[in-house]
C-alpha cells in the first residue's frame, strides 16, 4: 500500500476492521481467489451432475461454494427481490400476442 502513495503513518491510523477488509478485496481481486473458487464449484458441481444417478435433483454450484457463496453472491435485499420478481412477470407477459401494458392501470406500463 505504502507503493500506492500511502505513508506508514497512514497505515497506522487504520483500525483492524479496515484493515481486514482491505486484505479481503486484495485477495479477492489481486489474487484471484474469488474467481478460482467459483470456477472449480462449476467443476465440481458438473462433475457430480454427469455422476449423478437418473431423476435426483442436480448439484448447483453454490452447494460445493458452501459458506463462500453468499460472500461472494450477497442475497438481494426484499425490494430488489420484489424488483425482480416484477420484472420477470412483466417479461413474461410482454410475449403475449396482443399485450397491453395499461390493461392493468398503469398508465406508463410500469
Amino acid at each position: 500500500m505504502v507503493f500506492n502513495g500511502h505513508t506508514p503513518e497512514s497505515l497506522a491510523d487504520l483500525d483492524e476492521v479496515t484493515m481486514a477488509q482491505i486484505q479481503t478485496m486484495y485477495a479477492d481481486g489481486a489474487l484471484g481467489l474469488q474467481k478460482t473458487n467459483y470456477l472449480l464449484s462449476m467443476l465440481i458441481a458438473g462433475v457430480f451432475n454427469y455422476i449423478r444417478p437418473k431423476g435426483k435433483t442436480p448439484y448447483e454450484v453454490k452447494q460445493p461454494m458452501g459458506a463462500a457463496y453468499e460472500y461472494m453472491f450477497p442475497p438481494a435485499s426484499e425490494a430488489d427481490q420484489k424488483a425482480q420478481v416484477n420484472s420477470t412477470l412483466l417479461a413474461f407477459m410482454m410475449q403475449a400476442p396482443g399485450f397491453n401494458a395499461t390493461t392493468f392501470g398503469a398508465p406508463s406500463g410500469e
